[in-house]
């Protein structure tokens, strides 16, 4: 698959309420690709510390130092990468003049240029713009700001239309020492992302952006250098992560945001990812791409069974099954996933990911999910008996015994041989789309990293329904091998939470439960086999 080139800036420090991020929205199945060129990944880096009539900064230095360790791991090098510290007005603008020069020099000799622009300092903001603070800056009046600071859009942003994409991090307080306070300049920027940018900020509007946080980088900062090397992540799919690290780390006091209109897919380590059959899915996702009716298939064993590659060996083990009783500190358990217990699974396979729209389509013929338009997105509104006919006709062309799995198998499974609170991670954000980082929707499956065992998703996008009937004393009375649900019941189980649940409802250990007949568009399922 073709990646879209992008410019990217970060802004560090401590000031006036700067610009806000809209939620993303964007359809992966409608991507523009950008023409194949060579790709040029270029950085400026600039780190204010020291300010004459203002607060100095603990970190700015720090993070650019930590920035560039970073990048220099993602297809930077280092004489592609310029540094600069505690600039001033004249010193700033000529630094920028210099990467403009340098970025225009690369597009003009073919190449789709990575344009990295980190700046680490004060902001500030005029209603208008925002601006990067120059060491030596003093507030005398309202004109100032202008005159005085280096604005975003009006110069930086324009002064690099050369490049392909354009990426602006702003990692600033959204609020303003009293020293620095004028009238007219405190009002959040309403400015949008150009077509081919990228803004990301450290903070909320209103919100203050912590400048150290129990180490070397300010939460910002030890984010992006901790998340930007994950390989085969999208930027806007990695910035949820960075956006959840860093509520997690300053207890939800800060929390990032962006707004972008980039086109296409942007990796900053991109590991090998391939769209070989041009059908707009990486392979990493669909692995071994599943044409119905192709003579020939890239090489893949015959299309008559759409998971033949997506199947995962889950081997044969025992784990602690549910959470400890909800009156000895487990919050938001419930009585029903309790006691925990010792039990032993045999082995099995399941399907790596969540059952697809496309898949479901290529056996159905039709597709019932709310959310269309998206074939890697999990198929869902689907009930518990609607899958019953999906798997017979499945079993029918393969000749294969896939069903849904047990409760017990889905657990152990979701666990992937550790004892996280979630599948694979004890930071839902990590791993799971869930209420706060969904946007309100299912998204294609793949795009958070797997558990243990290798499963993608099997936390949040949709509930999943298992095979067994519902039973509230089921921890109580079943066995401690291979167990099974009750011989009958009202509800059949449902695992994982969804892209609309809040994180208790997502839990490896939280129990669902719905009649057979029930649909929603966040309801959907995996499947198993001998």
């Amino acid at each position: 698959m073709k990646r879209q080139q992008l410019t990217i800036g970060l802004l560090i420090g401590c000031l006036l309420p700067l610009l806000p991020l809209a939620a993303l929205q964007y359809d992966l199945s409608k991507e523009e690709l950008a023409d194949e060129k060579p790709e040029k990944r270029l950085a400026l880096l600039i780190g204010n510390k020291d300010y004459d009539h203002i607060s100095d900064l603990t970190n700015p230095i720090n993070d650019i130092n930590t920035i560039e360790r970073t990048i220099l791991k993602l297809g930077f090098e280092q004489g592609d990468i310029q540094k600069k510290t505690n600039c001033t007005l004249n010193q700033l603008d000529l630094a920028v003049k210099q990467f403009k020069r340098k970025v225009e020099r690369a597009a003009k000799e073919g190449y789709s240029v990575v344009a990295l622009v980190y700046y680490s300092g004060h902001g500030i903001g005029d209603g208008k713009d925002n601006y990067m603070v120059p060491v030596g800056y003093q507030v005398v009046d309202d004109e100032d700001v202008v005159a005085k600071a280096y604005g975003l859009s009006n110069r930086l942003e324009k002064k690099l239309k050369a490049a392909t994409t354009r990426i602006i991090l702003f990692d600033a307080c959204r609020t303003s020492p009293s020293n620095l306070k004028s009238p007219g300049y405190t009002s959040v920027v309403p400015l949008k992302a150009a077509s081919g940018t990228f803004y990301g900020f450290a903070s909320e509007p209103d919100l203050p952006a912590n400048d150290r946080e129990g180490g070397d980088n300010s939460p910002f900062a030890k984010a992006l250098a901790e998340y930007l090397p994950m390989p085969n992540q999208d930027i806007r799919v990695m910035f949820g992560v960075i956006r959840e690290s860093v509520e997690v780390n300053t207890g939800e006091q800060q929390t990032p945001w962006m707004n972008e209109k980039i086109k296409g897919q942007f990796y900053f380590n991109p590991m090998g990812v391939k769209d070989s059959d041009g059908d707009g899915l990486t392979d990493n996702v669909d692995q071994c791409p599943y044409e119905k009716g192709a003579i020939s298939n890239n090489g893949c064993p015959a299309p008559s069974d759409p998971f033949a590659n997506q199947m995962v060996s889950i081997p044969s083990g025992s784990f602690q099954m549910g959470q400890p009783d909800p009156n000895i500190g487990c919050d938001g358990c419930s009585q029903d996933e309790n006691p925990i217990h010792s039990v032993y699974i045999s082995s099995f396979k399941m399907s790596k990911y969540e059952v697809t729209q496309r898949q479901w389509r290529d056996i159905m013929g039709s597709n019932p999910s709310y959310f269309k338009g998206c074939d890697n997105c999990p198929v869902e509104q689907v009930s518990w008996n609607d899958i019953q006919v999906f798997l017979r006709k499945l079993n029918a062309q393969t000749g294969k015994n896939y069903r849904l799995p047990t409760e017990a198998e889905w657990e152990y499974a979701a666990r992937g041989g550790q004892f996280y609170k979630y599948a694979g991670s004890d930071n839902i954000g990590s791993v799971a789309w869930y209420y706060s980082n969904s946007g309100s929707k299912p998204h294609p499956v793949g795009q958070k990293p797997p558990n243990g065992y290798g499963l993608y998703n099997m936390t949040g996008n949709v509930w999943e329904w298992c095979g067994d009937w519902y039973g509230s004393d089921y921890y109580k009375n079943s066995p401690s091998n291979n167990p099974k649900s009750p011989s009958s019941g009202t509800y059949r189980v449902l695992r994982g939470g969804s892209w609309f649940s809040l994180p208790n409802l997502c839990r490896a250990a939280n129990r669902g439960k719905r009649t057979p007949g029930y649909r929603d568009y966040d309801i959907g399922f995996r499947i198993v086999v001998p």
